[in-house]
């Protein structure tokens, strides 16, 4: 079976292979790949985006073969049909038996659906939905840090009100690329709800993730983490909810003067020099106000960039993770978390209600409450031991087990490829 796989990243193995920056998110995608590269009976092709001209059209590496594409120079709000032209040489080079859509996110998702010619061999794997997204994209933001221009703003075009409107220009994408499509992957309540009120006559097929392989071992143990840490995987995108964090902080510092928190990414605050300081975003500067006006930069230190064994130190490492965004889907973030038993404080927004049970699994709190979320992260700091661990790891086990998810992806290949929709 030939198998087309269109994403939105360039993979650490062809990365370091051909000597090109690569991603390390897409965990879940590199979850399968090691699976299926095993497979004799599956011919994968992986389509990537990367943003120069690469020589070698096709590379195979650990029996996978990568075809990198030129991003458009497009911003992503703005449809290239010259991409089309692009996936219909590469398809018609490979003809695939099935194309499989790895999220709705950018509009070259489209372009692949539009030329895609039997749209029955055509399936969406859904990972987040801009056409959501951009509807909570100033939830517990004042109004005049949206309307605020930064110079970075003005010059990019790019204050929270323009990147809101950006997005729902990509949902429209996303709506027409659902509505060519007769398959659908997802996993939550949240997702297949959404799709179906997009298009009523999509086959939902409900597969779960697969994580990094170092989130299958090791374990969180209170004798070993660093007492009083707090860690936050994700905070550049208003959409990650660091401002509703920030709120939630100086209750937590007032309890635990000595509360450290450590999050992954580059430096948002504090910014001393002034050609950094010209590239602060109107939302960046929010945030540094929040900061400074409650004394909590002494508490903050950004990690920068990290692989999946620096993200499981990490893990292990916090005495909580905190997870404050304003939605999500499934994120794997918090499935690592649970895999490794760290005690956790996340939003109950989107579809982390599938992953993680209230008082069972962990705590979920109100979106924006931050009264609720300091509560909870105070009262895990409190707490000797994490009394959610083994519920957590259960279900967790569950829901990201390799073999039962590797093999569900297989059935659904071999139905669609059937034509079948019994």
């Amino acid at each position: 079976m030939k198998i087309v796989w269109l994403i939105n990243i360039v993979l650490p193995e062809y990365g370091k292979k051909i000597n090109i920056p690569y991603s390390n998110s897409g965990g879940w995608i590199l979850g399968c790949l090691e699976k299926i590269s095993t497979n004799s009976e599956i011919d994968l092709s992986v389509v990537f985006p990367v943003d120069s001209e690469i020589e070698n059209e096709c590379t195979e590496i650990n029996n996978i073969k990568y075809y990198p594409f030129k991003k458009s120079a497009n911003p992503p709000e703005v449809y290239d049909s010259n991409i089309e032209k692009e996936f219909q040489r590469i398809i018609g080079s490979i003809d695939p038996d099935i194309v499989h859509i790895y999220g709705t996110e950018f509009s070259h998702s489209l372009s692949m659906a539009k030329i895609v010619k039997d749209k029955s061999k055509l399936i969406i794997n859904i990972q987040g939905l801009a056409s959501e997204i951009s509807n909570y994209y100033k939830v517990s933001v004042p109004i005049n840090v949206s309307k605020r221009y930064t110079l970075r703003d003005f010059l990019k075009r790019d204050n929270l009100i323009n990147q809101e409107n950006k997005l729902r220009k990509r949902g429209e994408f996303e709506i027409e690329t659902l509505n060519i499509a007769q398959n659908v992957i997802g996993r939550t309540s949240w997702d297949r709800a959404c799709t179906e009120m997009i298009n009523k006559n999509l086959k939902y097929h409900c597969c779960n993730e697969t994580l990094r392989d170092e989130f299958y071992e090791g374990k969180w143990d209170v004798s070993k983490c660093e007492k009083r840490t707090i860690f936050l995987s994700h905070a550049y995108s208003v959409i990650k909810g660091m401002h509703v964090f920030l709120k939630a902080l100086p209750y937590v510092v007032e309890r635990f003067p000595d509360v450290k928190v450590n999050i992954t990414g580059d430096e948002m605050f504090s910014f001393t020099e002034k050609s950094k300081q010209f590239k602060q975003s109107a939302y960046s500067k929010y945030l540094t106000s929040l900061v400074d006006s409650n004394n909590l930069g002494d508490h903050i230190n950004f990690l920068g960039s990290l692989n999946a064994s620096e993200m499981k130190e990490q893990f292990l490492k916090a005495n909580v993770f905190v997870l404050p965004s304003l939605i999500e889907n499934s994120p794997n973030s918090l499935g690592e978390a649970m895999m490794l038993g760290t005690p956790i404080v996340a939003s109950n927004v989107g579809g982390v209600s599938d992953m993680l049970t209230d008082k069972k699994e962990g705590y979920l709190y109100p979106v924006c409450d931050e009264k609720l979320l300091a509560y909870y992260i105070i009262k895990t700091l409190e707490k000797e031991e994490n009394d959610f661990a083994e519920a957590s790891i259960e279900h967790s086990r569950e829901t990201h087990n390799r073999k039962k998810n590797y093999i569900k992806l297989l059935e659904i290949y071999k139905l669609i490829e059937r034509g079948s929709h019994d």
